[in-house]
């Protein structure tokens, strides 16, 4: 067995353990694609299908997407911390012929050149090719933060796949200094000094 089946087969157990884990949540993820074609990239593609438009909207508006990237990415690593794999998330079913996994692969391997202003900002995504600034940036408060240190990025348009993650990494390896023995973060006052326990 080549070592690409078998990094296929512990990604495709990957996803098998991510639909186990989030098919009670009812999310409307239905099917996957797993995409690699080196002679294009040498990452490997994860796009997760939803039932349709609205329902992968919703999932990823509302964080669902980002909980199951979240998981999945986890996996991921896990098995392997060197090998580039991009998650992507999508509305339809697996293509059904090779013209339309070529698609599929192109679709979400392309990248859009970000143009940037005279002060130097990005002007349009990468990934969707619209308006950056009009991105909107979405996260989790936890334990011990006034407002989230890592979330998810989705473009406004209501046709638009596109997903990126974020997170504050001075921020994280702060919180991750201030664990307590339970495992839980301790809360922070406004000082940053830690609060009794």
């Amino acid at each position: 067995m080549k070592d690409t089946d078998i990094l296929a087969d512990k990604l495709e157990a990957a996803i098998g353990k991510t639909f186990t884990q989030f098919a009670q949540w009812d999310s409307g993820m239905c099917s996957y694609a797993l995409l690699h074609n080196p002679k294009k990239s040498q990452a490997w593609i994860i796009v997760l299908f939803f039932n349709d438009q609205p329902t992968l909207r919703n999932a990823l508006v509302h964080g669902a997407c980002y909980a199951i990237y979240q998981f999945l990415h986890n996996e991921c690593t896990a098995i392997n911390k060197e090998q580039p794999i991009t998650i992507r998330f999508d509305a339809g079913q697996y293509p059904t012929n090779r013209a339309e996994y070529d698609q599929l692969f192109d679709k979400h391997t392309a990248a859009y050149d970000i143009l940037k202003n005279e002060k130097g900002e990005q002007q349009i995504c990468s990934q969707c090719g619209h308006d950056w600034s009009k991105h909107k940036l979405s996260g989790y408060v936890t334990d011990g933060n006034p407002t989230p240190i890592e979330g998810w990025m989705i473009c406004p348009a209501d046709d638009c796949t596109c997903f990126l993650t974020w997170d504050i990494p001075a921020m994280k390896n702060f919180q991750q200094s201030k664990v307590r023995p339970s495992g839980r973060p301790a809360p922070l006052l406004d000082s940053g000094t830690r609060s009794p326990s």
